[in-house]
């Protein structure tokens, strides 16, 4: 079928017709009255809330939901089952009504280190967001760049808002529910007078940076801080329906009265921000996340859900952690009315820099921590810091909507639909050869090479990675070959090759150039200086940046960033290692 028309009756339904027929016109069908394919949109009240309905046959399919937003989830299931060939789509043959096992289907879309979704143009970001609600995303929390901002003029604070408002009000449109934050601590230019006690942090996984605020001390002026970023949002037309805290990353209070920070001082600053935020938005629920909770053990767990036994205040508990998933809301029974959703830490585990090689992802790891909650779950809030994680995007979205979902089957449906891959047992095959190196390596720090020590891959498997590329490369339509998300597999491929012979990476013809094309996909900053944001390392590949003005003794306490210099990734400053001929290369 190379043609195509979609019928609706309902203006609401005009969103879907544009995004679904953009999809269909890049993959080479043509609208016709007279079409082959023809796709029927009907907003059905009876149908159970949250779900949708394929039915139809031959090239007649009605599409039906109770929203708008779950059309597009109906439409995206339906393409993303079929697949696309010279003669256009083969359809699938799935018919039903599809209702997924989790209501709470979320993405955070981070916007601090310049991210791609700060630094790409913001219709492509919009469009990514389109995408997203055809994968079955339900809510988004795209929040203001703080860590960007430190510094800012109130013009460039002011349009970083305005560019958060933008995508925020967009996924709305599309029926996305929306979620703010509520600051349980840090503060810009908070007074002396009320700052924060730095945390213990034995274990090394907690932050203590930013200004943060005492809520014993500075409850007030953490509230009025709440309320004036709840009143810009609200005059600017955003409603959220959900309001996140986070207690750790940057850090909490460790003195006394808040000491230990997440069974004390949290739960009273995140208790008091409720209230502040109820006073712009009656009907929002709180997530109150536990990232990172009892690391060590200090009776964190126990006392958030004494506190809920007693008094329901949150309607979300978010529990997740950089490994295997807390064992504490899965071992107790979940305070009655409260939620349980997972924090999916699909970006930085197991490589660094995160995005630095391409495309990142475990689908068959993620899949087993999720199962590892045996039903618990009612959802979930993808972080990620760029598009370089989509395809764990795809495969979360389906354990959203199906417990069972199959990694294997995940891998050839993302394939077929945003690849144009035919071959889905080969697609399927390299995403496993690449995830199973990625695995085996994870614990290796190595940043423009690896050694005998830190390089556990099997190299066989990179090598018939690398034949699977160039393989499916070659009988992709042009449509899919120039994809970001098949570039960057493809690329992922090419730089592993290389990376697991132990060579060094910008010194290597092909991994520069593959490195290059990256960066250029993500629109990583050009003519970066570490002070404009030190963080930016983390998500860039791994090309030599020539700082001048670049001062080591001023960063000794960010790892990554000395673990940079030390290899000889930040050039310009005097003792800098390779700085002669890597400069030269960089300014050529």
């Amino acid at each position: 079928m190379n043609t195509f028309k979609i019928l609706y009756e309902d203006k609401a339904h005009e969103a879907v017709f544009r995004i679904v027929g953009k999809r269909l016109t890049d993959r080479g069908l043509r609208e016709s009255e007279d079409a082959a394919l023809c796709i029927r949109l009907l907003t059905d009240p009876t149908l159970r809330t949250d779900s949708f309905r394929l039915v139809g046959e031959g090239g007649a399919i009605t599409v039906s939901a109770d929203c708008t937003l779950n059309l597009l989830a109906g439409c995206g299931y339906l393409l993303l089952n079929s697949r696309f060939d010279e003669d256009g789509i083969v359809l699938t043959d799935k018919r039903g009504t599809v209702c997924p096992d989790c209501h709470a289907r979320g993405l955070y879309m981070a916007t601090h280190f310049h991210t791609y979704y700060t630094t790409a143009p913001i219709g492509e970001v919009l469009t990514y967001v389109e995408d997203m609600a055809l994968i079955g995303i339900s809510e988004l929390y795209f929040p203001m760049p703080a860590v960007n901002l430190t510094n800012a003029s109130e013009e460039q604070r002011r349009a970083a808002f305005l560019r958060c408002a933008e995508v925020m009000k967009y996924a709305r449109s599309l029926g996305m529910r929306l979620i703010g934050s509520l600051s349980t601590g840090i503060v810009p230019n908070a007074p002396k007078e009320l700052l924060a006690t730095p945390i213990p942090d034995e274990m090394h996984k907690r932050g203590n940076a930013g200004i943060k605020v005492c809520p014993v001390k500075g409850q007030a002026f953490l509230d009025e801080y709440n309320r004036n970023s709840l009143q810009e949002y609200k005059d600017a037309g955003i409603v959220f329906d959900v309001l996140s805290t986070f207690p750790y990353d940057e850090g909490g209070c460790g003195c006394k009265e808040c000491d230990p920070w997440g069974a004390v001082g949290y739960l009273r600053a995140a208790k008091s921000g409720l209230a502040v935020a109820r006073e712009f938005y009656p009907d929002a629920k709180l997530n109150l996340s536990t990232w990172l909770f009892d690391y060590p053990d200090k009776g964190e767990w126990r006392a958030l859900f004494d506190s809920l036994q007693t008094e329901r205040w949150a309607a979300y508990i978010e529990a997740d952690s950089h490994d295997a998933f807390p064992r504490y809301p899965l071992e107790h029974e979940i305070p009655e009315g409260v939620i349980l959703r997972a924090f999916p830490e699909i970006t930085m585990w197991g490589l660094w820099p995160w995005g630095g090689y391409g495309a990142h992802f475990f689908p068959h790891r993620y899949t087993g921590i999720w199962r590892s909650t045996a039903g618990k779950l009612g959802g979930g809030r993808m972080y990620s810091e760029g598009i370089f994680e989509d395809l764990n995007k795809y495969t979360v979205a389906c354990l959203y909507r199906d417990y069972n979902a199959d990694p294997d089957e995940g891998a050839k449906q993302y394939g077929a639909y945003f690849c144009g891959c035919n071959d889905g047992e080969a697609f399927a095959e390299l995403v496993r050869c690449i995830e199973t190196n990625t695995v085996r390596c994870a614990t290796s720090t190595a940043v423009i090479s690896m050694t005998k020590e830190t390089n556990k891959s099997d190299f066989s498997l990179a090598e018939r990675a690398f034949a699977l590329a160039k393989q499916i490369d070659a009988s992709l339509p042009d449509w899919g070959k120039r994809t970001f998300r098949w570039r960057l597999i493809y690329l992922r491929a090419v730089i592993d090759f290389y990376r697991y012979q132990n060579v060094i990476l910008h010194e290597c013809a092909p991994v520069r150039e593959a490195m290059e094309e990256i960066a250029g996909i993500y629109y990583c900053l050009k003519d970066y200086r570490i002070a404009d944001d030190p963080f930016h390392l983390k998500l860039r590949p791994p090309l030599p940046i020539y700082d001048p003005d670049f001062r080591p003794e001023d960063y000794t306490n960010i790892g990554s960033l000395q673990m940079a210099y030390g290899a000889g990734l930040i050039l310009g400053c005097e003792g800098g290692a390779r700085t002669a001929t890597v400069t030269a290369a960089n300014q050529a």
